[in-house]
């Protein structure tokens, strides 16, 4: 069950915010101060925190932030650690606000990414088109993936946005994944939505493929958010070596793959030259 934690002095504000959230199963705690301890203790437990403007001024928010304005009174912040808890508990509200006689107005501002990326890529000898007609088969990336032993679809698409799939890691053991965008021909992204190590909180992959001269061009970009807040520094580290090398051996299969339609096993079946050709 979410929680969530209601910093406000005006006690009747307050509270009709909590009535708002519970009303959808939330559990919630409501307190009239927002002292540097209360927010430091708030971080530790809530799932989401709604502050007054000048208490979330210090920077200790999430990586979204919306804000609700009240007419004729200050405006207050939320901060959150789930965007999308945070999209069901907005359109909550506004939803309530269009049956209500309550005059607020709600908006939604999304703050930049605060996940690390890391961006690998490799030039393949073959057509985008062929080159695409991998990536979109996106249950088939044990075809040329040597980390990934097994995978099948899990839903009647196996491509475009809403497709998923189940795959057996080398060494993290069963994930899944989940289209969330798809460009046709040249981009496709996933969120893996099950199966992430601790203390790994979300991880997004981008695959695209671009025409470089007679040859394509594909690159991947992996975003990727660590828990733990300071304690989360080292393992964050750690999986930055750990993916930058599963990216290589990923692109340097795809490469492999497509140039000689032969199955990529385990990372024992890449060749020195595909390998060394990811940049």
């Amino acid at each position: 069950m979410a929680e969530v934690l209601i910093v406000d002095s005006a006690s009747k504000r307050g509270k009709y915010i909590r009535d708002v959230i519970k009303t959808r199963g939330y559990k919630t705690r409501l307190v009239k101060t927002a002292s540097a301890a209360s927010r430091k203790m708030s971080h530790r437990w809530a799932d989401v925190v709604f502050m007054t403007e000048s208490a979330a001024d210090d920077g200790r928010h999430g990586p979204d932030v919306f804000r609700v304005v009240y007419p004729g009174s200050n405006s207050s912040q939320i901060s959150t650690k789930d965007s999308k808890f945070f999209l069901d508990l907005i359109t909550t509200l506004q939803n309530l606000v269009a049956t209500s006689s309550s005059d607020f107005r709600v908006s939604y501002k999304p703050a930049k990414k605060q996940m690390p990326k890391l961006v690998r890529q490799v030039v393949i000898n073959a057509s985008k088109e062929n080159v695409w007609e991998v990536l979109a088969d996106f249950s088939g990336v044990a075809n040329w993936a040597p980390t990934i032993l097994e995978s099948r679809s899990t839903t009647e698409a196996n491509g475009g946005v809403g497709a998923e799939r189940t795959c057996k890691h080398v060494t993290i053991g069963n994930i899944e994944g989940r289209i969330i965008a798809w460009e046709d021909g040249r981009s496709l992204s996933y969120d893996v939505i099950k199966g992430l190590p601790f203390p790994m909180k979300s991880l997004n992959n981008t695959w695209t493929v671009n025409t470089a001269g007679d040859n394509a061009i594909v690159s991947v970009t992996m975003d990727f958010r660590m828990g733990l807040g300071p304690l989360g520094v080292l393992p964050a580290l750690m999986a930055r070596l750990s993916m930058r090398k599963g990216m290589q051996v990923s692109l340097a299969g795809l490469k492999q793959y497509v140039e000689t339609g032969e199955v990529v096993t385990t990372t024992k079946d890449l060749a020195p030259t595909s390998l060394a050709a990811v940049d």
